[in-house]
């Protein structure tokens, strides 16, 4: 096979460890991706030649074209992966066989033309209230393990200051500023860089943390046993350990950024409030620190304002006039399998993917995540006829 000009001949699609090395450097030493971004596109790379080795293809000798690349997105979507999760697989795979295509060693992109499944409405996954938050602190203080102090460190630099995972571990002493009471994340999403400030809670367990460690002016601040950076497996998991004694097992990490962006946007007033979160948070966008505004009492009296009196006028079929509806009070109680949820999830799917296959809304699934002990009960409506009783 030759290309249009005449020159000398490409070769195969070839997906060689060597030819994803050289890639993989390219990104992170021409365009300066992070090792987050590296990592991701090294375990894309991973799972495809997986895949087509269960197809009985080696990767090294096929000359892969744009049906390997769908067979390989029909599997994903049969094991049940969200579309979010094949978009970014697809643009990994899209970027090395473009790579391919510059150095001239492939002819075209096979993943090139592939439709890509359209971008999903992108929602937190949970935050925690204060109740569930003081619980899992008081589980944290507890604990006597050595390794659990500097995680503390972590979970409140999570809670207090909306970090992220991968900032919280590519912290070092010598950004944080004691007198000021602030910390210089230097290694944010999208390489954004921002100055945060530190809560006293956060700052009293830092500065215990820096004097038990002997003042250190540099280096790591989250540490492993052999005196490297602390990973993200082990980080993750003291934070599970912590939240299921705490009895909320559903509880990751990220949550407490959540629980964080959350609090800030709820006490929000004007829109100069929600530019100082999203600096903060270090969004690139304020629509996505806008997606954590929830309804508040505010809204609900504007709504009582423009609509007063709505709740004791009579509904179709009515036996009285103004008699409010009874309040149900108490847990909802829904039937779900909450091990089947978290199952499906750490597979991929997003909150509509599983709304769908168990057959219910998105917004129920969230409140079976938010009620972790729910049984199985009536709908709400079949509960409001049982209270008011048989109209004869």
């Amino acid at each position: 096979m030759e290309n249009g000009q005449g020159s000398k001949p490409m070769r195969s699609s070839l997906v060689s460890r060597d030819l994803i090395f050289r890639f993989l450097r390219s990104l992170e030493q021409e365009h300066g991706r992070s090792p987050g971004t590296i990592r991701t596109y090294r375990q894309v790379y991973t799972y495809f030649v997986r895949y087509l080795r269960e197809q009985g293809i080696r990767a090294e000798k096929a000359r892969i074209d744009r049906e390997h690349v769908r067979g390989w997105v029909a599997s994903m979507r049969s094991k049940g992966l969200g579309w979010a999760t094949i978009r970014l697989r697809l643009a990994a795979l899209s970027a090395f066989f473009g790579w391919l295509a510059e150095e001239r060693l492939i002819e075209r992109n096979p993943v090139a033309g592939i439709p890509r499944p359209g971008a999903e409405s992108w929602e937190p996954r949970g935050a925690l209230n204060e109740a569930e938050m003081d619980r899992i602190w008081h589980v944290a203080l507890a604990s006597r393990r050595l390794t659990d102090r500097q995680v503390r460190v972590a979970l409140l630099l999570m809670w207090h200051c909306g970090a992220r995972r991968g900032e919280v571990l590519g912290a070092d002493w010598e950004d944080v500023d004691f007198a000021r009471r602030s910390w210089y994340v230097k290694k944010g999403k999208g390489r954004r860089k921002r100055w945060v400030p530190l809560s006293e809670l956060a700052v009293e367990h830092l500065r215990d943390l820096w004097q038990r460690r002997g003042r250190p002016t540099k280096g790591p601040i989250l540490l492993s046993r052999t005196r490297r950076r602390l990973s993200q497996t082990s980080l993750y998991d003291v934070i599970k350990r912590w939240v299921r004694k705490a009895g909320l097992p559903h509880v990751s990490p990220h949550w407490f950024r959540h629980t964080f962006v959350t609090s800030l946007a709820e006490r929000a007033s004007s829109p100069a409030d929600l530019r100082k979160i999203q600096k903060l948070a270090g969004h690139a966008s304020v629509e996505t620190t806008m997606v954590y505004l929830h309804v508040s009492d505010e809204d609900r009296t504007l709504i009582d304002q423009a609509f007063g009196g709505a709740r004791t006028r009579p509904g179709p079929g009515a036996g009285g006039v103004g008699q409010p509806e009874p309040t149900l009070r108490g847990r909802p109680k829904l039937g779900l399998d909450l091990d089947q949820i978290h199952r499906l999830r750490e597979e991929g799917l997003s909150l509509r993917d599983i709304a769908r296959e168990c057959g219910v809304s998105p917004r129920t699934i969230r409140r079976v995540l938010q009620y972790p002990g729910a049984k199985v009960g009536q709908k709400p409506q079949d509960a409001r006829s049982r209270q008011e009783g048989p109209t004869g």
